[in-house]
């Protein structure tokens, strides 16, 4: 099944997620130069602490933000598969998945799921 419009957010909407993507994936870069020799054990350790806290927060603003506009968009979770925003013309889409994780989750394990607590 091909992927479905299912609205356009505002700029400020569009604005905010960005940032939150920029920012998880800025983190995951991050951990990749954990592996230089030019860090002791005890730095790698205090950065490897910091970013995974800095994850667990950023990963919180990131699911909330999508369970917002799944509010304030009246967008389903019934349907499995994935929302994705296309930021340049701040539209939200839904893209199928055969997999059974929760679009408003970044888990793929169900348990996970923030939604069905």
């Amino acid at each position: 099944m091909p992927r479905t419009r299912i609205g356009q957010v505002t700029d400020a909407e569009r604005d905010e997620i960005l940032m939150l993507n920029e920012r998880r994936n800025g983190l995951k870069e991050l951990l990749l130069t954990l592996d230089s020799p030019d860090l002791s054990r005890a730095e790698r350790e205090v950065l490897e602490r910091r970013i995974a806290e800095d994850s667990t927060r950023t990963d919180a603003l990131f699911d909330g933000w999508w369970r917002r506009m799944a509010t304030k968009y009246d967008l389903s979770v019934a349907e499995h598969g994935k929302w994705a925003i296309d930021f340049p013309t701040k539209e939200l889409w839904h893209e199928p998945s055969t997999s059974q994780s929760c679009p408003m989750c970044t888990s793929d394990d169900p348990s996970d799921c923030a939604a069905s607590t």
